[in-house]
C-alpha cells in the first residue's frame, strides 16, 4: 500500500484476484464523500458477505439503513473535544 500511494499519490486503482478491483484511497476530502457525505452513492462489493462471519455486521460489512445506524452509535467518538487547562 505505502508504495502504491508513492508511485500513483492519493488514489490507485489496482487488481486482486483475477476479477476485483480494488481502490485506494488516500485523499481526506475523497474518503469523507466516500464515507460521510456521498456514502449512499457508493455500494460495498459482494465480496464484503465473506467477512461476514468472521468480522460481524458492522460499519465495514454493512449498507444502507443498518451503516447509517452503525455509524450513528460511533460518531460521538469522532467529535473534537476542547480540553480547559
Amino acid at each position: 500500500m505505502t508504495r502504491l500511494s508513492k508511485e500513483y499519490g492519493e488514489v490507485a486503482k489496482f487488481r486482486f484476484g483475477p476479477f476485483h478491483n480494488v481502490y485506494h484511497i488516500l485523499n481526506p476530502d475523497l474518503i469523507k464523500q466516500i464515507l460521510v457525505t456521498k456514502q449512499k452513492s457508493f455500494v460495498k462489493s459482494k465480496d464484503f458477505n465473506v467477512l461476514k462471519p468472521l468480522v460481524g455486521e458492522g460499519l465495514l460489512t454493512s449498507e444502507k439503513d443498518f451503516h447509517m445506524q452503525q455509524r450513528r452509535l460511533i460518531q460521538p467518538s469522532f467529535k473534537k473535544t476542547h480540553i480547559s487547562q
